[in-house]
């Protein structure tokens, strides 16, 4: 018998650190830490890359939908996040699209 785990991958948000400004100009990136994991789904879509219409009506290519409960974090186009799949690996992506529903989020990187 199969036992099926949904969401049972994990997504966590860049938390940048506030940056400075060298003596001699040069600007240095603060730290990067990572937020609170939340549970998701993240599905590859067909093995190969979709498009998508986002606010401003451009067409962006994505490779995977993360799917979340719909009291998630607020997602922004651009912030950079960390998937935990299944087997253990790590990815990181840039959120390209966000689509808020009653039931779910998606998130498409």
């Amino acid at each position: 018998m199969a036992v099926l785990k949904f969401k049972s991958e994990f997504i966590e948000t860049a938390v940048i650190g506030q940056g400075s400004v060298a003596d001699n100009g040069d600007y240095t990136q603060g730290q990067t830490s990572w937020g609170s994991k939340e549970s998701c789904d993240a599905v590859l879509n067909n093995g190969s890359s979709q498009l998508i219409s986002v606010e401003d009506g451009k067409a962006i290519s994505y490779s995977y939908t993360i799917y979340l409960k719909a009291k998630c974090n607020d997602y922004k186009i651009g912030d950079k996040v960390r998937i935990t799949f299944r087997d253990g690996t790590q990815k990181e992506f840039l959120v390209k699209g966000t689509d808020k529903r009653q039931l779910q989020c998606k998130i498409y990187v």
